[in-house]
């Protein structure tokens, strides 16, 4: 899931902060990356959202990788540069991720 990070400066900043955790209560994690939501005038940062399922302990940067070009594709297919200059920009801050439970 896309979430927006929450911004201090912005009026709307409480339910930003509500919303976050409204989701962490639901089991969704932050992943750790440096995630660009592709725009037409280039793109911003906002936090990139998972809820593990089952037994999973782990999300391999591929199964990441893919799922990042799948929705781009798919979701943001009116966005030239979103599977170039976009993902490149944060590409080399995709990792493993490991879940507690």
């Amino acid at each position: 899931m896309e979430i927006e990070n929450p911004d201090k400066n912005d009026v709307d900043y409480s339910n930003q902060v509500k919303r976050i955790r409204f989701y962490e209560r639901l089991g969704v994690k932050k992943l750790n990356l440096n995630y660009i939501l592709p725009t037409k005038e280039g793109g911003f940062p906002i936090g990139l959202h998972y809820k593990a399922t089952g037994n999973h302990k782990i999300l391999p940067e591929e199964i990441i990788r893919e799922t990042i070009n799948d929705a781009s594709n798919f979701i943001h297919s009116d966005i030239e540069s979103r599977g170039g200059s976009i993902f490149e920009s944060f590409a080399s801050s995709i990792k493993d991720e490991y879940f507690d439970s």
